[in-house]
């Protein structure tokens, strides 16, 4: 094999390989947009307003939708590039890519779950001393939850990346 790919039938071997990869992120979308219809009985258009205590939230389906596409892509990508050994290289970008927005979004999780509990930290300052308690307990459970799986998903970036460059030097 000279060069990148071997003549016309390396070509067309990579090119079919990108357009199957395109088929799973086509089919990982149309399966979140069907669970985010289900669960928003397919009106993707008006939000949902829930009230939590004080909290008033507004959730727009399509966000919900789009979080639920990069976690499907990432359970799927991640299933099929470890049944691969991750030899796909293009599947395994797609992978890095998801894991990388599954970082931004704990991240954002994280940022949510601080702004709430903080703010009921400090409403309830004045109140009682367990419900203290209680509120900074979970506050520092949830904060090591998402801290731990952004240090995992880190992890695995780094893991994707030297598969890449590996890959990328085998060719």
């Amino acid at each position: 094999m000279h060069g990148r790919h071997a003549g016309v039938d390396g070509v067309v071997t990579y090119i079919t390989m990108k357009i199957r990869e395109l088929y799973w992120v086509i089919g990982t979308f149309l399966i979140a947009a069907f669970f985010t219809g289900l669960i928003f009985s397919f009106n993707y258009t008006d939000n949902v307003d829930v009230q939590l205590h004080d909290a008033y939230i507004v959730i727009f389906p399509v966000y919900v939708g789009l979080v639920l596409w990069v976690i499907l892509a990432f359970v799927v990508f991640l299933l099929r590039g470890i049944r691969t050994k991750f030899a796909n290289i293009v599947s395994t970008w797609i992978l890095l890519v998801a894991n990388s927005l599954l970082i931004i979004l704990a991240l954002l999780f994280t940022y949510w779950v601080y702004a709430f509990l903080a703010s009921d930290l400090i409403v309830d300052m004045f109140r009682e001393t367990k419900r203290i308690d209680m509120i900074s307990q979970q506050f520092y459970q949830l904060m090591t939850t998402c801290l731990v799986l952004i240090i995992l998903f880190l992890a695995g970036e780094f893991f994707l990346v030297r598969r890449v460059v590996r890959l990328r030097r085998a060719k």
